[in-house]
């Protein structure tokens, strides 16, 4: 008896034992999935795709509301949450399979950020309205099997280096992948939105660096980024530091290739047209142009001396080399040393395409290569 008695209570307590192992396994999942959605969300919306978002709620609201990235992101991430904690409520969905229920969560997230790159035109969600009930079929088949599977699964080691954690934890993570593959990933949009946000708020420095190491540009880029230079005088001295797409059209809004979204087209319109800055505007529209002699006869009417900013003193230079003219512009002897280089560089290499490489490299913020090579 005393035997017996012994054995039901070690048996008793390897019971508590495995209901607290499985306790501790369970809640080291649950909350470490949490702990890195929660993360994830919070970032992925403040500092990626929160421009996307205030796209869709001031179209969506005709421009009657305004998006908060710190309140949205912190607002849209307790939401996705709450949701996770419902499905996982109805689901009961444990062990290996556990980081599923955070699917409905991850698949409204990607909804609300794939707002299309033509919203202003075309306003959509892409195929997501259509293919996000077939998604969430496929999920409520999905727990159903891992439903099925769960009481056969065995029981791994606990702690943070348990197998049950880490699979969850990468199954998160493909979720995660999947999340950015098939949201806006159009990174001029992404920059076209963050420089239209920090424009409105007269951060004219800050949008310029928005997208300044990367190669892809628009239209409507370009013209954002010679606002933001004409506002802080830098039109003419810097324009060429940035690609350059559309030629003179990319300079003002036509609501066809070149537009704005949350910006207003009155406040581009009433800068370019405006006694300070149309000067350069028009300046630079001969030049994008490739109109050198209107150029320099307009160039003269406006400078009264001869001392000019870099990019109309590199045009000027175009302009005596093309015409035939000797160099007499008044600029730094520097100046026209990198003209002769850049010359020579050009005539140096046969093949066109390394010539175009070491061009760009050395001379690429110029207007001796937009001329060459702009589009």
């Amino acid at each position: 008896m005393a035997s017996g008695g012994v054995m039901c209570l070690s048996l008793s307590y390897s019971m508590q034992g495995y209901s607290l192992f499985k306790m501790e396994q369970n809640q080291l999942v649950r909350w470490g999935c949490m702990g890195v959605f929660c993360v994830f969300t919070f970032m992925y919306l403040y500092f990626y795709q929160g421009d996307i978002v205030a796209v869709g709620q001031h179209i969506l609201s005709q421009g009657q509301t305004h998006y908060n990235c710190t309140i949205g992101a912190v607002v849209v991430t307790a939401l996705l949450a709450v949701l996770q904690t419902v499905v996982f409520r109805i689901t009961i969905l444990e062990k290996r399979a556990h980081a599923l229920t955070y699917f409905p969560s991850l698949l409204l997230l990607t909804f609300i950020s794939s707002v299309g790159s033509r919203a202003d035109v075309d306003f959509s969600f892409g195929a997501w309205p259509w293919a996000g009930p077939l998604c969430l079929v496929g999920f409520a088949l999905l727990v159903w099997v891992a439903k099925e599977v769960e009481p056969y699964e065995p029981d791994a080691s606990s702690g943070w280096f348990g197998r049950v954690v880490w699979v969850n934890l990468m199954l998160l993570c493909l979720q995660f992948v999947l999340v950015g593959c098939l949201s806006n990933h159009d990174e001029v949009f992404h920059y076209r939105m963050r420089m239209e946000k920090l424009i409105m708020k007269e951060k004219y420095g800050d949008a310029l660096k928005v997208g300044k190491r990367a190669l892809a540009a628009d239209s409507s880029l370009t013209m954002l980024r010679a606002h933001a230079l004409a506002a802080q005088g830098l039109l003419p001295e810097r324009f060429f530091d940035y690609p350059v797409v559309g030629g003179a059209k990319a300079l003002r809004i036509d609501h066809a290739t070149v537009r704005t979204v949350l910006l207003p087209d009155s406040v581009v319109t009433l800068l370019a047209d405006s006694s300070q800055y149309a000067r350069d505007y028009k300046l630079m529209e001969l030049l994008l142009d490739r109109k050198l002699g209107a150029f320099a006869e307009e160039l003269h009417k406006s400078y009264t001396d001869s001392v000019y900013p870099k990019i109309y003193g590199e045009a000027l230079l175009q302009y005596y080399y093309s015409s035939g003219k000797p160099f007499a512009t008044g600029q730094n002897g520097a100046m026209e040393a990198d003209f002769r280089d850049f010359n020579e560089m050009r005539m140096a290499t046969a093949d066109e395409r390394e010539r175009y490489n070491n061009l760009k490299r050395v001379y690429g913020n110029t207007y001796w290569f937009y001329f060459r090579y702009g589009k």
